[in-house]
């Protein structure tokens, strides 16, 4: 029934773009998502729930930008950080299912506002934007600390090891260098540092702790290695040494 005042009506306004209970749904779970009731803004290009708070939806929702115990200062900047052997293959994407890894590299994409965290790159320069996991190492724990925003360059200089089996060794140096302003020698010192602490962390078999995304609300499978993984062979007594960029021992899988 139309109101008395000019212009007006009892409908219910609709809800502006910004006052929206926006989802993060993949493409494989579009027609799921309508199906609950999902409605989609084609200038937003983006999933919303008519209502807040539809429990058939929240498979959906929107991750909170700062994760509970997240730590948004930890390891600033571009370095190499190579994963424990004993940890290959045991990250956040292999521990949760297609549609969770959207919610968060999504929401780890939109707060960084698509720019590399690292570098400062922006996806449209163009490049290529990953989600990058930040461990902390502490007795036996290897703990999920921070989500971080990267190019593609950055992230293969951060997995050295992967630069190297993929033949891209000297272009992860050279961007190294460019990003940190470290001279050839100082970058050469950087990388054979941190093999050598990969060397001592792969001693151990440590415990993965992805409770920084569990307490978000995402849920966390015990992660298994896939049954037919390349395996480096190491030659005794090979190691990057700063003139050399062929070892195999580190190669450090991409996450």
């Amino acid at each position: 029934m139309a109101s008395s005042h000019a212009g007006m009506t009892d409908e219910p306004r609709p809800r502006r773009p910004a006052d929206r209970a926006w989802l993060d749904v993949p493409f494989e779970d579009k027609d799921a998502a309508k199906s609950r009731g999902a409605q989609w803004d084609p200038q937003a290009r983006r999933w919303y729930a008519p209502r807040p708070g539809m429990l058939e939806l929240m498979r959906w929702d929107t991750l909170p930008e700062l994760l509970p115990t997240e730590d948004r200062t930890f390891g600033n900047g571009l370095y190499v950080d190579l994963i424990p052997k004993s940890s290959w293959f045991r990250n956040v994407r292999s521990a949760v299912d297609a549609t969770d890894w959207h919610r968060i590299r999504t929401m780890v994409y939109s707060r960084a506002h698509n720019r590399c965290e690292t570098c400062g790159r922006r996806q449209s320069d163009p490049v290529r934007l990953h989600c990058h996991e930040r461990f902390d190492y502490a007795g036996q724990v290897q703990r999920l600390k921070r989500l971080l925003c990267v190019c593609a360059d950055c992230h293969q200089a951060t997995h050295f090891g992967h630069a190297q089996l993929s033949g891209k060794a000297g272009q992860a140096l050279t961007h190294l260098m460019t990003v940190t302003g470290m001279t050839q020698h100082q970058a050469e010192a950087h990388i054979a540092a941190a093999f050598t602490l990969w060397e001592q962390r792969s001693k151990m078999a440590w415990i993965l702790d992805l409770r920084m995304i569990e307490v978000a609300g995402v849920t966390v499978r015990d992660p298994e290695a896939p049954a037919q993984n390349p395996q480096p062979q190491r030659n005794p007594g090979e190691r990057y040494d700063g003139t050399s960029v062929t070892i195999t021992e580190g190669l450090d899988p991409f996450r």
